[in-house]
């Protein structure tokens, strides 16, 4: 939820060494009301993300100052408004995302003593830092989310900053002219008198998993982060080893992955408000539908603040895709879309902030415009999935534990239209050598790159909070996530010896080659995924996707 923007002035001398060219409080007293006015302007800049009211905090020195936009979703009521403070007065908080589980952390806490004063997710943070203290707080942390923290304690004095362990929600930060700005956006930066040279320099992200900690003894020319959570990719030999599994051992396997699937649903279907969801007609916007139908249906769980009728019938469930008009497939307005796009393709570039490669962005940001026309606030996503269950075929060659002399030429075998040439290339290495390390490189880098700083941003965050709704995508809870990547890479891109095994030549999800007899070999991605929704989705979504991306 929301966006926020953040100020730390520093006590040493200024240090201007990577910021713009002007004091960011040029023509203005270094005043309480100064500095808010500048939050104020700030917030005016993102307000797309928080609609529902905006707030700002200042010191009584007026060195730090913290702003908050609200896009109310769990706890519409006042007391949910922030920035938030701890009961002595003594700590301050922004933050946006989602916190899950936070019933059963807020009696936990509430057991030990400690005094909420609402019922948002986001308090969890606070009190989380007051009784465990940082890096303390994160491994009690599940959901997506940034958030500063600004403790004022005589013996602590310090800000804190962190991000989600996937970088579903953004953090930028920056120094300028002595002081340390953070915001949910860059553009937030420019109301505190932020003028950079370009709309990079000197602006950088906090990445995912990692955290910062500033104190009065920090000095700004060496400020970094680090890390607080690390996704482990073991080597391919590390987790299978050459090693067949039995069925009973991969039965349990797939049990596994669906009950950690479906828990990551259930706890992302709390909230205050309508929630929906996207439905691309892939097999992981699919699964989650199928979850969700299987929760309402069969648990009595609810989508958000919807309820059953007045007859006890289950809500509908709002799924918001893209497709051709009627059955007939006409394809006359597809002048008329192309247009749409480009009338829309400079918002996006503005939203979206960074070089755009495709229209991937600008489709997103029409399609995330239905929900909030329909009354819903929050929707889940399919986002993950590939890069956890091995669901871009140039993971191919990475689940090839290892390629040694004379086995070089299986890399002619595979079409090019299957193989993405880096693949290709890793396995025609020099005889002997070892690949055994290809399977964590590639889905480390993917998780780590273009995840967070491309899909999360041009088809997540950016255009989900320009039309301002949450997205939240089950596939990257880190429990489900963690879980995922110490299975084995066999049950992720499934070999089959040949075609009677039941798939068609040429499916979206099939990778084929010659063998050195006359059969067909196939690798199957994301396997173990389809085999652990077969109860929630229909059985020619298991055998066949229809596209690259769900």
């Amino acid at each position: 939820m929301c966006g926020f923007i953040a100020v730390y002035t520093h006590t040493a001398a200024a240090d201007s060494s990577s910021g713009g060219p002007e004091s960011p409080a040029a023509g203005e007293s270094n005043t309480g009301s100064a500095l808010r006015r500048q939050l104020e302007r700030s917030l005016e800049l993102i307000k797309h993300r928080g609609p529902d009211g905006c707030d700002v905090w200042v010191d009584d020195e007026a060195t730090v100052g913290l702003g908050h936009c609200r896009l109310a979703i769990n706890d519409t009521s006042l007391p949910g408004s922030q920035p938030l403070h701890s009961a002595d007065d003594q700590i301050h908080a922004v933050v946006i995302g989602e916190i899950y589980e936070y019933e059963e952390l807020r009696r936990y806490y509430e057991g030990g003593g400690y005094t909420f004063r609402g019922h948002s997710d986001s308090e969890l943070v606070l009190a989380l830092y007051i009784m465990h203290g940082a890096p303390g707080l994160f491994r009690h942390l599940r959901g997506e989310f940034s958030f500063v923290i600004v403790d004022e304690r005589a013996d602590a004095r310090k800000v804190i900053a962190a991000r989600d362990r996937f970088g579903i929600k953004p953090l930028f930060w920056t120094v300028d002219q002595g002081r340390v700005l953070f915001a949910a956006e860059a553009k937030a930066f420019l109301g505190l008198g932020w003028t950079p040279a370009t709309m990079f320099q000197g602006v950088r992200k906090v990445a995912p998993g990692y955290w910062m900690e500033i104190g009065p003894e920090s000095a700004l020319s060496e400020l970094g982060t680090r890390p607080y959570s690390d996704q482990q990719y073991a080597t391919n030999a590390a987790r299978d080893d050459g090693e067949k599994h039995d069925e009973d051992s991969v039965a349990r396997m797939v049990q596994s992955v669906r009950e950690k699937l479906v828990d990551a649903v259930r706890v992302r279907l709390r909230a205050d408000v309508p929630m929906g969801l996207y439905l691309s007609g892939g097999i992981d916007s699919s699964a989650v539908a199928g979850i969700v139908a299987h929760l309402v249906s069969r648990e009595g769980s609810t989508l958000g603040s919807c309820r059953a009728d007045a007859a006890g019938r289950p809500p509908r469930i709002k799924c918001f895709t893209v497709g051709y008009i009627d059955a007939t497939y006409d394809e006359s307005d597809i002048a008329a879309s192309i247009q749409k796009l480009a009338d829309n393709l400079e918002d996006s570039i503005y939203h979206t902030k960074y070089h755009i490669f495709d229209l991937n962005t600008t489709a997103k940001s029409m399609l995330s415009s239905l929900p909030r026309e329909h009354g819903i606030r929050s929707v889940l996503s399919g986002e993950g999935s590939g890069e956890h269950f091995a669901g871009y075929y140039y993971f191919t060659a990475d689940f090839i534990q290892a390629v040694r002399s004379g086995d070089e030429r299986i890399g002619y075998r595979i079409g090019p239209k299957e193989w993405h040439d880096t693949a290709r290339g890793a396995l025609l290495v020099p005889a002997g050598q070892d690949l055994c390390q290809l399977g964590a490189r590639r889905a480390e880098t993917v998780t780590k790159t273009l995840l967070p700083n491309t899909i999360l941003t041009g088809v997540g965050d950016r255009f989900e909070m320009r039309n301002s709704i949450e997205g939240w995508p089950p596939f990257l809870d880190h429990h489900l996530a963690e879980h995922v990547n110490a299975l084995p890479p066999s049950v992720k891109m499934r070999y089959s010896p040949d075609e009677s095994q039941g798939r068609a030549q040429g499916s979206a999800d099939d990778y084929w080659w010659k063998g050195p007899g006359s059969g067909l070999r196939s690798v199957t991605e994301k396997w173990i995924l389809r085999e652990a929704v077969r109860p929630f989705v229909a059985c020619l979504l298991v055998v066949f996707d229809r596209s690259l991306y769900c």
